[in-house]
């Protein structure tokens, strides 16, 4: 990936404008990868710089209604709540809080609860696919499956999932979805993609909507005169702008959370780097990662675990 950027840099100093359209090509097979890791196609697939600039996409663009409804869950990443939650300051949204840790413990019971809040009437459900505390992989195809009976749509947060857990979005009946490229995906920080399935898209309004977001964009760059004009039309597609549970990331609960932050510290001191998110030890190993460094994280909780009384 370093080599990969280096390359695109040193086209644009040695080649400057000319080398935008090679740029633009690359994107083009880039969007189409992407795609087909979850199931797309390349032209309901949009680039974007985050995450959250595509949950922000759906919060800002959907024709809300006063008084709809939207299903949050305790427990996610803030971007896929704050932009919710704005959305229903804005609109007057109603918004029905559930449990995520309630899928880690009772799968079936939950998967209940939500059902019972689609048959009250929701708009839109917005979920992670893998809980970034804990790493507990959320069923994605029984959600999709439920929100489409009941006419709901379906957001999925998928940057912790996107590269390591299978991905679906058709046979999962998922409306909307991001993800980030810097974690499994093995691409630096400021990309994304986000799809919108086409009957979804049809339904955003382009609120958010750039110069790239018009049909032929490039005509009054190459085309000649007479062609530099702002009334294109907006693209309608998303180029605007149990082991089930399991998940790349492993988390640990020590016995005692009040000790979470200590044995942060200590396995640092060992060269174990992790994150401590609402009591857990949160180890999130990516792609740099060899598989003989899970034996050296043992011992590492072994030695660590005198100094902690443990």
């Amino acid at each position: 990936m370093r080599d990969a950027v280096i390359r695109t840099m040193d086209g644009y100093a040695r080649r400057g404008m000319a080398w935008y359209s090679e740029e633009m090509d690359r994107r083009e097979r880039v969007r189409g990868q992407l795609a087909r890791l979850i199931g797309a196609q390349a032209p309901h697939l949009a680039l974007v710089p985050n995450t959250s600039a595509g949950v922000m996409t759906v919060a800002l663009c959907l024709p809300w209604q006063h008084g709809e409804k939207i299903v949050l869950f305790n427990g996610e990443f803030p971007t896929n709540v704050t932009p919710w939650q704005q959305a229903a300051r804005r609109h007057g949204l109603e918004i029905v809080w559930m449990e995520a840790e309630a899928f880690r413990h009772d799968r079936a019971s939950a998967l209940e609860q939500l059902e019972d809040q689609l048959r009250a009437g929701v708009r839109l459900v917005a979920v992670s696919a893998v809980q970034f505390t804990t790493g507990q992989r959320m069923p994605l195809a029984e959600i999709g499956a439920m929100c489409r009976h009941h006419g709901s749509e379906l957001f999925v947060d998928a940057i912790q999932a996107a590269g390591v857990v299978p991905l679906d979005v058709q046979s999962m009946c998922i409306d909307y979805l991001t993800a980030g490229s810097h974690k499994w995906l093995m691409a630096p920080e400021g990309l994304a993609g986000f799809y919108a399935a086409p009957q979804a898209a049809e339904r955003l309004q382009p609120n958010v909507a750039a110069w790239l977001s018009h049909e032929e964009p490039f005509a009054f760059l190459t085309d000649g005169p007479g062609q530099l004009r702002y009334d294109r039309p907006i693209l309608l597609s998303a180029r605007m702008a149990d082991p089930g549970g399991r998940s790349g990331i492993l988390s640990v609960r020590p016995a005692d959370p009040h000790t979470t932050s200590a044995w942060a510290g200590e396995l640092a001191e060992l060269g174990i780097s992790c994150g401590t998110p609402d009591g857990w030890l949160r180890l999130s190993p990516h792609w740099p990662n060899a598989l003989s460094e899970a034996e050296a994280l043992f011992k590492a909780f072994d030695r660590g675990a005198p100094a902690l009384g443990v």
